[in-house]
């Protein structure tokens, strides 16, 4: 099952930041109703009238950690401390303690109420220096899936107050992570391989050629046989194949990476709360809250969710509830 949030949670060390975040956020088409700023007073690089102004913004009380809560969950300043309230308010311990530390530590918070738009959120938070953790959104959402009613079980209603009962449900969002599936060496390495090759070459050969003498040339004829001694000596050459070698460049291989993108099916089991009307005597009910998803076709449940949706980011009141 997925452990991240729907909400978007950003931490900021500066408040300028936060506030460049929640401009680029508004810029990028989120509605006002769908981004909240929660400013730390504790931040030292505030004026005096800055960490005024956050510390008394929205809430009679004089800023501190109770002031803090009550921007976070929207809860009243009423309460004597911070764990009464928490505890009033049906918090959980791990998300008092997450949030005490992102107070502690001075970190402005801007809150993203967007799930089909969470992915761009991210991206916009962090680009503008946010630090976000899916844990921060997750404990957030928990606390938001309670239902209003538990947290208005310990207040008075007078008759002209309305009890809410908010239904949820777990939607799929894909994030995706990259991670080395195997890596390519390349080197070269030296192959030694036999090669011949045809040479001509050229020598040189003796040729003796007898030719008769006439007999009436008696005068070039020597007087006495073996009075002269005459050698006649001629050099022989050839041709011999010498050979070398030189390196010459044979081919390039030129590496690069290049992305291919495929779709992957992934099934997850989600879970939806449904309303049921359970009557007790006699009891006339009005509006659609009578009719259970049961008793709905598949195309009116979608229609009906659709609404509810629409009704929960325009901060409107749903169908039913």
């Amino acid at each position: 099952m997925d452990t991240t949030g729907s909400t978007v949670i950003g931490a900021f060390t500066q408040l300028e930041d936060a506030r460049r975040a929640v401009s680029q956020l508004h810029g990028a088409g989120f509605a006002a109703n769908e981004v909240k700023l929660i400013p730390n007073e504790q931040d030292e690089s505030l004026s005096s009238d800055q960490r005024t102004n956050v510390a008394t913004s929205g809430s009679e009380h004089k800023g501190g950690i109770m002031n803090f809560f009550s921007h976070l969950f929207g809860f009243d300043d009423d309460q004597q401390a911070t764990a009464q309230r928490s505890s009033q308010m049906n918090i959980d311990q791990d998300t008092q303690r997450y949030f005490s530390d992102q107070y502690q530590g001075k970190r402005h918070l801007v809150v993203v109420y967007s799930n089909a738009q969470r992915n761009q959120a991210i991206s916009i938070i962090q680009s503008c220096g946010g630090l976000v953790e899916d844990r921060a959104s997750l404990l957030y959402d928990q606390e938001r899936m309670k239902g209003s009613t538990q947290r208005t079980s310990n207040q008075n209603l007078d008759s002209s107050q309305r009890e809410v009962l908010r239904l949820s449900e777990e939607e799929l969002i894909a994030n995706k992570e990259v991670v080395q599936t195997g890596e390519v060496t390349l080197r070269k390495e030296v192959v030694t391989e036999t090669k011949t090759i045809q040479v001509p070459v050229s020598r040189e050969e003796i040729v003796i050629e007898r030719h008769p003498v006439d007999g009436r040339d008696i005068a070039a004829a020597d007087s006495t046989i073996g009075s002269e001694s005459r050698e006649i000596r001629i050099p022989v050459s050839e041709e011999r194949v010498i050979v070398d070698k030189v390196v010459v460049p044979r081919e390039e291989v030129r590496v690069s990476k290049q992305k291919v993108e495929r779709t992957e099916e992934v099934t997850e089991d989600l879970r939806h709360e449904e309303l049921e009307v359970n009557r007790e005597g006699t009891v006339n009910l009005r509006g659609d809250e009578v009719t259970r998803d049961e008793d709905l076709t598949e195309e009116e449940r979608l229609a009906r969710r659709r609404r509810n949706k629409d009704a929960d980011r325009s901060g409107g009141s749903r169908p039913y509830v």
